[in-house]
C-alpha cells in the first residue's frame, strides 16, 4: 500500500491546497510532505503542483496526470478488496459524500443495519453541498454520493427516496388552514426563502405557477428558517425529510400542485464500484426499504 498512500498524500494537497494542511490531515511533517512532492516529480520528470506564497496549484501538467493518480488509488483499493474477499474477510471502508437531511435522518440508520450483518466494514462520511458532492465524486474523494435529480450525465445513480416539499407555517397562521394550502397565500404573506444555489427549486416551483412570493428573507440553513416561522417572521417551504424530528412549533402542510425532489446515490462512470461498495449500495437502494423506512417517520 506504499503507492497508494505516497498518491493519496498527492491528492490530498491538491484537495487542500496547502502543504501545511495535507501535511496535518495525512500526518506527514510538512518537510516529510515537501521531500515527497520533490521524489515524484523528479520521478516521472515533470512539475506536478507550483507552489507559492497561497498555496500550491495544479500544473497543468498536474491536471492531465491528476485523473491518472486517482484511478491508481482507487484501482489498487478495490484490487485489496477483492483480495480480502477471496480470503473470506468482510472488511473494507465505504466513502460517502451526504447533504445535511441525509445525513440527519437517513444514513444513521441505514448505516446500522448494515453494520448489523457486516460489523467489519468501516464508514468515511463527507457533508456538503450537492456541489461538493459532485466535486468529491469528480475527484474519487468519495465512493458514493447523495445527489438530487437531474444528475449530471458524468455520474451513474440510482433513486434512493421521493422527498416531498411541503409548507411550513406557524402554529398560529392566520390565513387558510386548510390542506392544501392555496398558493396564493406565499404573495400575501412574508416569505422565508430557503436558498439551493443554482436552480432552486422553490423559486423554479413558484415560477412554473406564475407565484411572486414575498421574499422578506433568505437563508442557507432549513433549521434557521424554521426557526424563523416558528418566531412569527413569515412563512416558508421546505422538504419532509429536513423536518423529520424538528424541534420547533410548527405546522406543516402540504401544497396546492404537489411537488418533490429526487434523492439519488451517484457515483463515477470512470470509477467501478467495490465489491463492498456496491454490497452497501445495494443494501441502501434494496426493494425501497429505505424509502418506506423514512416515509413512516414522515407521518
Amino acid at each position: 500500500m506504499l503507492m497508494s498512500r505516497r498518491y493519496r498524500t498527492l491528492i490530498e494537497v491538491v484537495r487542500l491546497g496547502s502543504l501545511t494542511k495535507a501535511a496535518e490531515k495525512t500526518g506527514y511533517t510538512q518537510s516529510g510532505i515537501t521531500h515527497l512532492l520533490n521524489s515524484i516529480e523528479a520521478e516521472w520528470g515533470v512539475t506536478f503542483v507550483a507552489r507559492n506564497r497561497n498555496g500550491v496549484s495544479l500544473t497543468s501538467d498536474g491536471e492531465r496526470l491528476l485523473p491518472f493518480v486517482q484511478d491508481l488509488v482507487a484501482a489498487e483499493e478495490a484490487l485489496h478488496e477483492q483480495i480480502d474477499a477471496c480470503k473470506g474477510l468482510e472488511t473494507g471502508l465505504v466513502r460517502i459524500g451526504s447533504f445535511s437531511s441525509v445525513s440527519t435522518h437517513a444514513l444513521p440508520r441505514i448505516i446500522g443495519s448494515f453494520k448489523a450483518d457486516y460489523p467489519g466494514i468501516d464508514f468515511e462520511i463527507l457533508h456538503g453541498t450537492y456541489s461538493d458532492i459532485e466535486t468529491w465524486l469528480h475527484e474519487g474523494r468519495v465512493d458514493l454520493g447523495f445527489l438530487v435529480d437531474p444528475v449530471d450525465a458524468k455520474f451513474e445513480s440510482r433513486f434512493f427516496f421521493r422527498d416531498k416539499i411541503v409548507a411550513v407555517l406557524p402554529e398560529h397562521f392566520d390565513g387558510p388552514t386548510d390542506c392544501p394550502l392555496p398558493l396564493s397565500e406565499f404573495e400575501k404573506h412574508p416569505f422565508i426563502m430557503i436558498e439551493e444555489g443554482d436552480g432552486n427549486r422553490f423559486r423554479s416551483y413558484f415560477r412554473a405557477y406564475g407565484i411572486r412570493p414575498r421574499i422578506d428573507y433568505s437563508v442557507r440553513e432549513d433549521a434557521v428558517a424554521v426557526a424563523m416561522v416558528e418566531s412569527g417572521l413569515g412563512i416558508s417551504l421546505d422538504y419532509e425529510l429536513s423536518l423529520l424530528r424538528a424541534p420547533y412549533r410548527v405546522v406543516t402542510t402540504d401544497l396546492e400542485h404537489p411537488a418533490y425532489r429526487e434523492i439519488r446515490i451517484a457515483w463515477n462512470r470512470r470509477r467501478k464500484p467495490s465489491p463492498i461498495v456496491r454490497t452497501f449500495l445495494d443494501f441502501a437502494t434494496d426493494d425501497g426499504k429505505p424509502h418506506q423506512t423514512l416515509s413512516e417517520d414522515t407521518r
